[in-house]
């Protein structure tokens, strides 16, 4: 027996009326905890650590408290390749889809970052450096993206005000990359180097913040008992 549901028009079978199985939840429950993890080792850096938020980036982690800050990085990873993989299985977006493939861009971002360290200014420029910028460039660009093209299929899963959030944090990220992207410019205008036009710590801490909320509201949705659910086929 199937049903038409009223607020989405997708065909539901008795079973998709049910509540989400506990299996199906998982992916939600692991991006949920992973997100978070990385979240609390990186405010327990700064706040015990306090090498200065607004001049020193996270990054610079890697040369004081190198296992910590790659445990965080790794969380968020996995995070966000359990999120990615649940909305694969729930149906609301596909491999093929350009919101899935930017994703993939910000866990392979990551990646970089946890695999190759930031430049050790008391040593100078290095390989190793230029690859973590790029890493890490690709990703903030990447996610937010990602999740404003997601949202749609989310919403039409039943994540209705999650997806809303998702996507309000998206919007403030890329928004906070145009304002940064703006004093710069001026900055260089004036004959001032890019990296005095802003504070990179605090910078990169609100874009962090805002792309990691935009994950976190996903995995959150996924991690919902009762979902709308793709019709059996």
């Amino acid at each position: 027996m199937t049903l038409t549901d009223a607020t989405s028009g997708l065909a539901l079978s008795d079973g998709d009326r049910n509540p989400t199985p506990t299996a199906d939840r998982v992916t939600g429950v692991v991006g949920l905890i992973g997100v978070m993890a990385a979240a609390v080792l990186c405010a327990w850096l700064d706040l015990v650590v306090g090498e200065g938020i607004h001049g020193s980036t996270i990054s610079g982690y890697v040369f004081t408290h190198p296992i910590t800050f790659t445990t965080a990085v790794i969380a968020l990873i996995i995070g966000s390749i359990a999120v990615l993989m649940g909305m694969l299985r729930r149906g609301m977006t596909s491999i093929r889809h350009t919101g899935a493939w930017l994703m993939i861009l910000w866990i392979i971002g990551m990646a970089m970052v946890a695999v190759f360290p930031k430049h050790n200014w008391s040593v100078g420029p290095s390989l190793s450096g230029h690859l973590h910028r790029a890493g890490s460039l690709i990703a903030f660009f990447a996610l937010p993206l990602a999740v404003a093209l997601l949202v749609r299929g989310a919403r039409r899963r039943g994540m209705g005000w999650v997806a809303h959030a998702a996507l309000g944090f998206a919007v403030a990220a890329y928004a906070y990359l145009g304002y940064l992207g703006v004093q710069i410019m001026i900055a260089e205008r004036d004959g001032v180097p890019w990296y005095r036009a802003v504070p990179l710590g605090l910078s990169e801490r609100v874009l962090l913040v805002l792309e990691v909320l935009a994950l976190a509201m996903l995995a959150f949705g996924l991690s919902r008992r009762r979902l709308i659910t793709p019709p059996h086929r």
